[in-house]
């Protein structure tokens, strides 16, 4: 059900949206993604940071709002993988190794310089916007020589900048969960007040790519 529900996301976030486009463009952008994760518990204590180097694939429409500037954009980025050595989680003094693996579906406004179709007719384009939506995330704990999983869909927010020449494709963003529903429970775990061992992701992301557009 929770996958049901994420891709349902996709669907229900862009079409709003997507009818006041004045023209655009839809596009694949594949290159290296170079993800820093923040790992906090439910204090807002940071318990790990890692950084880790992969394969990026991600799709993405854009659009214009009316003849100005403004623009939004709707982003799925899948398969972002992470992983780090947690220290003082689930409790004081224990140390863990957590992988995470987040599908991101993400809808931004922004303020565009340059080319509105991103580089698609060899031209520039810079853009600095905010972006806000849905991340379901599949975390794989290591805990005592004992394995736990654990999966949820949270909120997700923050700023990024891109920039376009051509085909070639730079991206930098952050994103963190903006409500207390962002906090992902391992329920087989216990924390010092012997509540469920919760923790929240934040990334920081610099994508180098490629774009092929449709």
């Amino acid at each position: 059900m929770k996958k049901i529900g994420f891709y349902l996301c996709l669907f229900l976030l862009i079409q709003p949206v997507s009818l006041f486009a004045a023209e655009g463009v839809t596009r694949i952008v594949i290159g290296q993604r170079t993800d820093t994760a923040n790992y906090s518990d439910k204090d807002g204590i940071e318990v790990g940071k890692d950084q880790f180097v992969s394969t990026s694939t991600a799709f993405e429409k854009v659009g214009s709002l009316g003849n100005s500037n403004w623009g939004y954009n709707f982003l799925f980025m899948p398969l972002m993988k992470n992983k780090a050595e947690l220290k003082d989680f689930p409790k004081k003094n224990n140390t863990s190794e957590v992988e995470s693996l987040k599908h991101s579906l993400l809808l931004g406004f922004f303020y565009r310089w340059g080319d509105a179709l991103l580089g698609k007719n060899g031209e520039m384009a810079f853009r600095v916007g905010m972006q806000w939506g849905k991340a379901y995330t599949q975390l794989k704990l290591n805990h005592n020589g004992q394995e736990h999983k654990t999966s949820k869909v949270t909120d997700e927010s923050g700023l990024f900048f891109a920039f376009d020449w051509g085909p070639f494709s730079v991206s930098v963003s952050n994103s963190s969960g903006f409500t207390d529903g962002s906090l992902i429970e391992f329920e087989d775990l216990t924390d010092d007040d012997g509540d469920e061992a919760k923790l929240k992701t934040s990334n920081s992301v610099t994508t180098f790519g490629f774009s092929y557009y449709f």
